[in-house]
Parts: C-alpha cells; structure tokens; sequence
C-alpha cells in the first residue's frame, strides 16, 4: 500500500513538473538547490541553541561547550562562554534570514512565472485551434482552466517546493536526533512514519474527492455565470433573475459545503500533529528514562528536543497539509495537463503556414462535389459552385438549410467532408491561413471589444490613419463618428451596447474592408436590423461590388436584385435561380 501511496504522489508531481515550460524546467534543478541550502540553514539555526542548553544544564548533549573549552585562543579565554554563544546564534540568525529572503524572493518570481507562462501557453493552445474545437467547446470551462485551475497549479507548485523543503529539514533533524541518541531517534522515526502515514491515508481520499467535487462544480460555476451575463437582456425581459439568483445560490451552498469540508480536515489535521508530538515526547522521555539517564541528562535532551519541535510542527503539518492539496488537486493537474497537450502543435503548424504555398485569388473559387456532414447529420451534400473575380454572389435558403455551413466552408473554418475547394486551382486547406487573409468577412452578429471605435475597426492590425478614413467613408461611418464627442477615440461599450445595430454592422464592414480583402463574405448581415436601415446597408454593399467579390447570404432574395448570380441551397444542395 505504501508503494501504491508513493507511485501516486510521485505521478503528482510529475504532473505538475509536465505542465513547465522548458526554461522552466531548467530552473527547477537551481531551485532544489536552494531549497536544500534552506534547509540546511534551518536546521543549523536550531542547532545553534545547544550550545546554550549545555551551558545551562552541564550536560554534554554533542560536546560543543567541551570543544570550545578546549581551544586555546587567548582573547576567548576572558570572554564569558554564553556571550559567545549568544553571538553566534544571532550571526547564524541573520544569515539564515537574509539567505531566505533570497530565496522567497527567487521562489515567488519562480512560482509566479511558471504560473504565467502556463496561462500564455494554454491560451496560444486554445486560440490556435480550429473552429470546430471552439464550437464543440464550452467557453466558461476554457475561461475555468485559464483562471481557477491554474490557480491551483500554482499552489501545488508552491505546495511542492514546501514539501521537499520541510522533507529535508525534517530529515536533517532526525539526523541530528539520531546523533544524540541513535536508539531513541530509530524508534521515533519509525513510530513518526506510521503515524504520519496513517494520518494521510484517513484524509487522502476524502481529499481527492473534495478537490474532484471542486473541479465539477466550478465549471458549473462559471457557465451559470457566463450564461446568466450574456444572457442578461433576455433574462430581464422574461423577469427570470430570481430562478438565476436561486440557481447560482444553490451552487454557492455546494461550494460552501466543500469548503467547509476540507477546512475541517486541516483543522483536523493539526489535532493530530499535536496530538503525535505530545505522543513522541512521552515516548522520548520513556525512552530516555529506560535507558538509565539521570535527570539532569533527560532534561538537557528534552531542552533539545522541544528547539527541534519549534520547526518540526510547522513543517510536518506544512508537509502534511501541502501532500494532502496535491491529492485535492490532482484532477485539475490532469485536466490541465490534457488540456496543455491536446492539439498542442496547432500552433508550430500555424508559425510554419508562411513556408507553404500562397493562395491567391485572381481569377475564381471552386467548390467541387462538396458534402459536409456531422457525425449525425449530413448538412450539404454534391456542392458545386463557382466564385468569380469581382462578381457579386447571392446565397439564399430557408433557416437551417445549410447557409452557414457553406459561409463556413468558404470563410475555411469548417474542411469538407469530401470533395474539394480551390482558389485559383490551389487548395485552400493546403494553406488555410494565407486564403484567410484574402477574406474580409462581416457576420449577423459583429464581435465587438469594450474599446473604441479604431481599435475595433483595426482589430490587431497596425494603424493606417489613411486606410482608415477610407474604410470609413466606404462603410458610411462618417455622420456616426462626426456625432461621436470622441470621434474614433469613442467606446462602444462591451458588445457594442453603447451603439446601435445598424452602428455595429458598420463598423464589422469597415473592419472587414480594413484588412483589403480579395473577398468580402457576409453572412445575413442586417437579418437583425429595421428595414430602412437594411435597405441603407445593402445599397452600401452593392457600392462595393465593382472593387470586391462579394458573397452575400441572406435570406430575403429582395437583398440580391443587383446579385451576378444568385443561388438557393435547398434539401442540402445548391438550386440555381439567377
């Protein structure tokens, strides 16, 4: 059972070490080192009250005053011995905490660093993965990871570096025990290791459920809350907030309970460390008496062990405590772990995309006996289609009959299931990335940042104030923005609820127009809009006709009277109608 114990722990931590970075990692043999020198300096401040207890009592507990008064060095020789002592003790004092403040300043950078590049890693995993992860993601569990789990990475981090700490501290005082009396120090240790060894099995695996418990209910935690924010508007209409507010209140009970769970069982826990000291001394003082020694030596060696006790309470419950939070979070370390490794070359294969052939989009695109299915359901089947340079395509189709499916596939977010899509009779999937960036796309729903209005029109890309005023005039943006009391500078609030729909679709056209696009893809991009200002947004677009190719889905054919060609998807295929 013991080595089962052993293998468990020693998979934490490896799980912990897997989710380092690679400097990181480097790090870690200079942090065992420092540790170490932590614990050796512990330990000899402890030890440098045994001089004092021998000076007092007049028992030899490890000969130290015998030493000492057996050197001849004459200017020691007027100096009364506890003033040298005492001496010592504060010099090896301060060297010890001006060495730990080194090494908690170290240890925090450490901690706090492999925290960040932990977070940094896991986000690039995530945001570099295609769109059907997204989509068949749920969003509050990716925000859980990047928040609460790695929380909790960095206490198990810092749980770590305290367990191999206060492990070779305590080592290092056994040692010193042992030294003073072998045989009393063997029988302590083997009794310190049943006892400890039992304690932690009786909590380890009430921890581990406590902490599997944790991770289920923080990830309902956060989609309640997501869910409740994004769906606020809704949510007041319907006058839903007090089933919401009950809602989140039984979560809060849930995760209250737990809490108070583990609390207790560290409170527990420090019982019983007290109640194994008070155990070991009588054990100790038994011994001692068993053995012969008279009460002055028994004193002298009490004096010892209780210095030794000032340290090794903090560090067995330290110890104890910080291997029980490993168990409590070994499903986030796992959890992290599948997430940092899932797809995690995503990434290198994006960096790389520029060594790949370009895309260009010159002269047409070509869908080629395309099908699209999910595991369930097929959505599009035998697509053909032909996108001309500088033409102006129409898409329509009732509500679930596939249009935004095939915006997917043409934006390259979704692979065809079989068949092929070419610009230029190159395929697109062969370098997703560089057809991307032919393509300005305008959505239903514009995504908008709590910024201004510029940086949601550049969104990421550096500012051309020419370009920009372009796009403006392009879009129709400059009667919105000269009414503005910031103008560009001007916040939209988050999602854009400072401004109006038709305010929102305008600023994703300039946004798409801003890249310079070959191809300007907008999928029912005034659905939500009143008519006069659809009417408004639609003769905008046709404006843009003779400079883009333009693919217009919608689902009202009154939209596509200037369209080149208009095509209707229906029963999962396409129907010509212009």
């Amino acid at each position: 059972m013991l080595i089962i114990q052993r293998l468990i722990m020693i998979r934490i931590i490896k799980n912990i070490i897997d989710l380092l970075d690679q400097k990181d990692k480097a790090k870690v043999k200079i942090l065992v080192l420092f540790t170490f020198i932590s614990a050796i300096l512990e330990s000899v401040s402890l030890a440098a009250f045994i001089p004092i207890i021998e000076f007092f009592s007049g028992e030899s507990v490890l000969g130290i005053n015998t030493y000492f008064e057996n050197l001849n060095i004459a200017y020691l020789e007027n100096i009364n011995p506890i003033f040298i002592f005492v001496s010592l003790l504060l010099l090896v004092f301060l060297a010890k905490n001006l060495y730990l403040s080194f090494f908690y300043l170290y240890e925090s950078k450490f901690v706090f660093q492999a925290k960040a590049n932990l977070i940094n890693n896991l986000f690039k995993n995530y945001i570099f993965q295609d769109y059907n992860f997204h989509v068949n993601k749920n969003s509050s569990k990716l925000i859980a990871n990047l928040t609460v789990e790695t929380d909790i990475f960095e206490n198990c981090l810092s749980f770590l570096i305290v367990i191999i700490v206060d492990s070779i501290l305590l080592f290092i005082l056994f040692a010193f025990m042992f030294l003073i009396n072998p045989f009393v120090s063997i029988i302590l240790f083997l009794f310190s290791l049943v006892f400890l060894f039992s304690v932690y099995k009786i909590l380890k695996k009430r921890t581990k459920k406590l902490g599997g418990d944790r991770v289920k209910i923080d990830a309902i935690r956060q989609k309640t809350l997501q869910q409740s924010f994004n769906g606020i508007k809704e949510i007041i209409v319907y006058d839903n907030r007090n089933y919401f507010v009950k809602y989140f209140s039984r979560l809060i009970e849930d995760i209250k309970s737990f809490v108070i769970k583990f609390t207790f069982i560290n409170k527990f826990q420090k019982i019983l460390i007290e109640m194994f000291v008070i155990i070991t001394l009588i054990i100790f003082i038994i011994l001692l008496v068993y053995q012969g020694n008279d009460i002055s030596k028994i004193t002298a060696l009490i004096g010892v062990y209780l210095i030794a006790i000032i340290k090794i309470i903090p560090s067995i419950n330290k110890t104890v405590a910080s291997a029980n939070y490993l168990q409590y979070a070994s499903q986030s370390l796992l959890t992290l772990n599948d997430e940092l490794n899932f797809n995690s070359k995503r990434f290198d294969e994006y960096k790389i995309d520029k060594n790949k052939k370009k895309i260009n989009f010159k002269e047409k695109i070509d869908l080629i006996n395309v099908k699209f299915q999910y595991p369930e359901k097929t959505i599009l089947e035998n697509i053909n289609l032909e996108i001309n340079k500088n033409n102006f395509l129409g898409v329509v189709g009732q509500t679930g009959s596939g249009k935004t499916t095939l915006c997917n596939l043409l934006l390259g977010l979704y692979e065809p299931t079989s068949g092929q899509i070419k610009s230029d009779n190159e395929n697109i999937f062969e370098n997703p990335k560089s057809y991307q960036r032919l393509i300005g796309y305008v959505p239903q729903h514009i995504f908008l940042l709590d910024d201004t209005i510029r940086n949601n029109i550049t969104f990421g890309l550096s500012l051309d104030e020419e370009k920009i005023l372009k796009v403006i005039k392009l879009a129709a943006l400059e009667n919105f923005i000269k009414n503005k009391p910031k103008g560009l500078d001007q916040i939209v609030g988050e999602r854009g609820v400072k401004i109006s729909g038709g305010e929102k679709q305008r600023i994703g056209i300039a946004r798409a127009l801003y890249r310079e696009p070959n191809i300007l893809i907008l999928d029912e991009p005034t659905s939500a809009l009143d008519e006069n200002t659809e009417k408004s947004i639609i003769n905008e677009l046709i404006n843009l006709k003779d400079v883009f190719t333009i693919v217009l889905i919608t689902h009202k054919l009154s939209n596509l009277k200037l369209a080149d060609k208009i095509i209707k998807i229906e029963n999962k295929k396409i129907v010509n109608v212009k």
